[in-house]
């Protein structure tokens, strides 16, 4: 009898250790989805005055599990940025050539726009802007 209760005991504890690890692939899978971030032309405006350079994020899943929702969020978040910026230059100048460049440091993403632009006045200025946002994507980007 003896015997039985420590072969349930172990099998018990098997099944538990099992089902953790399982589980925490899950989790770890749902916060680390495939994620691929691009940057390269884009464009605003009817006649192409306005060159901007765009991220184009792509992501799926990871052996089957579904990104977190707080992924989906950090995904938006930089999408909206973007948009902010393009909404801006739009506003205030009349064509531009603006670059972009995505950098991490220190646990923060960058988003970097710089490049030349000219105002309502015609006139031609140097464009830098930079957006940093508290949050990095396991993201491989080119």
């Amino acid at each position: 009898m003896k015997k039985y209760k420590k072969l349930i005991l172990a099998c018990c504890m098997l099944l538990v250790i099992l089902s953790s690890s399982i589980g925490g692939f899950i989790l770890w899978c749902s916060y680390h989805p495939e994620i691929s971030v691009h940057v390269d032309d884009g464009g605003i405006g009817k006649e192409g005055d306005y060159r901007v350079e765009t991220p184009y994020i792509s992501y799926g899943e990871r052996y089957g599990v579904t990104a977190a929702a707080a992924v989906e969020l950090n995904i938006t978040t930089i999408i909206m940025q973007h948009e902010y910026v393009i909404k801006n230059i739009g506003d205030s100048y009349k064509a531009c050539d603006i670059k972009l460049d995505i950098n991490i440091k220190d646990k923060q993403t960058i988003l970097r726009y710089y490049g030349i632009a000219i105002d309502r006045n015609g006139k031609k200025v140097d464009y830098d802007n930079e957006i940093v946002l508290d949050f990095v994507l396991d993201a491989a980007y080119s």
